[in-house]
């Protein structure tokens, strides 16, 4: 207004100031920040005495008592708004125009003592934080709002509709790390980031779209973090969030959000959507949640929980703890002595460089205790668990364990320790001095280079001890047994128990070198008391190799007779081997007694 408005009674009219250049500074932004979230269009004219919609000006007779508005109507006041004229409040100035174009206090009070109709906002959310209509302060803030807040922009778009073309690219939002603030985003479209990486303040950002901030000081200059200090209006779309320097929380919404931790020991929440995130520095805490999300620990001793969908987690340097959760996940713990698991579905695990302990869950799994393309000597440790598994140890002293399913697994290098337990599984030793536990069900075996024990436990077992002097136990179970090259010594069935060998057919073959084939101990002789229906079977018995027998008892107890082209070995009339291709079987130059 220039002039004083003739609704005014005599005394107000002689009371009246035109804004000051500062009000009027404050007035155009208050406006133009309304108009960016809603749809209504503010246009400026001459003031001709009746003016506008709605008319500003400032009273004497408002100083120290600052400033107030009327509701729109018909009335010729209706929509105007009055000052102090020594106040120049930005927060005041949005709150007015909310009254000028029809918003109420949210509470049950008014400084005119026009008290307003309800409904009312419950105590915790009648203040500053959620709307700028509200009297009481922000409880999380020393500052005040410099938007209309949450609550406004929905009541104000309820009202006039949305401003569909404010910010509709790819924005970014960032603050001055001393400067404390209170904020509402609304962006219309574009691909946009909130930014904190320049804060030195522990920071949570929440990209839920009416949801709560809390970013840089509550006060200006102050090292005490703001609380839920900027808020994302509703259906408005932010999908990344940086972190800074301190122990930051960062949880997505439901677009594809790349979220970066920043320094500091960070967590990270990917919620919905296809994920990207990255702790980088500190130990940080990542969850990808829902979607085939991609996690990066990077630095530090960092937890990556990848969550539902066919997920790719990456620990990076530290000792890390990955866990892929539903779905087909590739996990690799990278560099550092890492724990990495499967659990559900068709996962591939690697350990990448430390020492690491693997677990593939349920599932088809490939466990790889190194990197896509090498392998250190750390020692590991690899659990299929269930499902049909694929296990492959590094060049340390590994261990190795199926679990449930038919698993195959590889030792490689080292001296390691390889467990099928239940399932027909396949088992490697290759290179090293290895320890190859079948387990249950019909198991395959294989030693490899090195001096190698293999126990094929219950089920008809292969066992070949390849190159080295290996010891070969079969257990229960019809088994095949071959030494290989090197002094090996075959058990086809279980020397701790009582009985053993009973109703077993073992086929045993020495292969090249001085092989032992123990058809009993100092407790008992194996294969005994069950007539014809169970002995072993010695397919190459070569005494000018040193090929020995080991047998219980004494020599009396035993007679050995020719049978089909080889010699039954009987022990007190009971047989317990046929030694085939050969007739050349003497008990007091080939037996050796346990």
């Amino acid at each position: 207004m220039d002039e004083a408005p003739s609704y005014l009674k005599p005394e107000e009219q002689n009371n009246f100031i035109a804004f000051s250049a500062d009000q009027i500074t404050i007035a155009e932004q208050s406006f133009q920040l309304w108009e960016e979230v809603s749809g209504i269009d503010f246009v400026p004219v001459a003031d001709t005495g009746a003016g506008g919609q709605i008319r500003l000006g400032a009273r004497t007779d408002l100083i120290g008592n600052g400033a107030y508005a009327h509701f729109p109507g018909n009335n010729a006041g209706d929509g105007d708004i009055w000052f102090d004229p020594n106040w120049n409040n930005l927060q005041a100035m949005i709150h007015e125009i909310g009254h000028a174009v029809g918003l109420k206090h949210p509470g049950n009070y008014d400084s005119t003592g026009n008290l307003p109709p309800p409904p009312f906002l419950p105590s915790s959310e009648d203040n500053k934080q959620y709307t700028v209509m509200a009297y009481p302060a922000h409880p999380g803030s020393g500052v005040e709002s410099s938007t209309p807040m949450l609550y406004d922009i929905a009541a104000i778009q309820y009202l006039y509709g949305a401003n569909t073309t404010t910010r509709t690219g790819n924005d970014t939002y960032s603050w001055n790390p001393n400067t404390a603030f209170v904020e509402t985003i609304w962006d219309a479209g574009g691909i946009d980031t909130i930014d904190a990486g320049n804060q030195t303040l522990d920071a949570a950002i929440d990209l839920t779209a009416g949801a709560f901030s809390s970013i840089g000081p509550r006060s200006n200059g102050s090292n005490t973090p703001a609380s839920n200090n900027l808020a994302i209006a509703y259906d408005v779309t932010i999908e990344n969030a940086v972190g800074g320097s301190g122990d930051d929380e960062l949880r997505g919404n439901t677009a594809s959000n790349d979220l970066q931790g920043g320094g500091g020991d960070d967590y990270l929440f990917g919620d919905d959507g296809t994920d990207t995130l990255d702790g980088e520095t500190g130990n940080d805490f990542l969850v990808g949640w829902n979607g085939s999300d991609t996690l990066y620990g990077e630095v530090g001793n960092d937890t990556l929980w990848a969550g539902n969908g066919d997920d790719q987690a990456y620990g990076g340097d530290g000792d890390d703890q990955l866990a892929g959760w539903n779905g087909n996940d590739y996990l690799d713990g990278e560099n550092g002595n890492d724990r990495v698991d499967g659990e559900y579905d068709n996962d591939t695990l690697f350990g990448g460089f430390g020492t690491d302990t693997l677990y593939g869950g349920d599932g088809d799994d490939r466990l790889d205790s190194g990197t896509p393309s090498a392998y250190d000597n750390a020692n590991e440790e690899l659990y299929g668990e269930a499902g049909n598994d694929y296990l492959l140890a590094g060049n340390g002293e590994d261990y190795l364990h199926g679990g449930d399913g038919t698993d195959t697994l590889y030792g490689r290098s080292g001296n390691d320790f390889l467990v099928g337990w239940n399932g027909s599984d396949t088992m490697y030793g290759e290179v090293g001095n290895d320890t190859l536990w079948a387990g249950n069900g019909d198991d395959q075996a294989y030693g490899g280079d090195g001096d190698d024990q293999l126990a094929g436990w219950n089920g008809n077992d292969y066992l070949e001890g390849e190159n080295g002097n290996d010891e070969l136990i079969a257990d229960t179970g019809n088994d095949v047994l071959i030494g290989g090259n090197g002094n090996d010594t075959l058990t086809g069935s279980m020397p701790s128990e009582l009985d053993s060998g009973f109703e077993e057919l073992d086929t045993l073959t020495g292969g090249d070198g001085a092989d032992t084939f123990v058809l009993g101990n100092s407790v008992e002789a194996f294969y005994n008391n069950d007539g014809f229906g169970g002995y072993a079977q010695i397919t190459d018995f070569n005494w000018a190799e040193g090929d020995k027998f080991q047998v219980f008892g004494s020599l009396d107890n035993y007679t050995v007779s020719q049978f089909s082209g080889g010699m039954d070995i009987y022990y007190q009339n009971d047989l317990i081997a046929w030694v085939s291709n050969t007739t050349d079987v003497i008990p007091s130059e080939h037996f050796i007694f346990a």
